[in-house]
């Protein structure tokens, strides 16, 4: 289990694990913890691991961690809970 973003990036940067690797992580801790939360949405769950297998993360500063957005405003064919709503 990873501690924060930052021991997650290098991590990473190391090859100790992939991108995909930690996305899979995040996605399994969403499963448990949102149905009590109902934090999360909209989980765009496939995109994020194609994304994370995909992508090449050389050089950005936090390369390959997975993060969660809050939603600030409509979008359209999505559900959000802007402003609270």
């Amino acid at each position: 289990m990873w501690k924060d973003a930052i021991e997650m990036r290098e991590a990473v940067a190391s090859g100790e694990v992939s991108p995909k690797e930690l996305v899979q992580e995040t996605l399994e801790k969403i499963e448990q913890r949102n149905p009590s939360l109902n934090a999360v949405v909209h989980l765009q769950a496939e995109r994020a691991l194609k994304e994370a297998e995909a992508r090449s993360f050389e050089g950005l500063p936090f390369a390959g961690v997975p993060l969660l957005l809050k939603d600030l405003g409509q979008k359209s064919g999505r559900r959000t809970v802007e402003r609270g709503k």
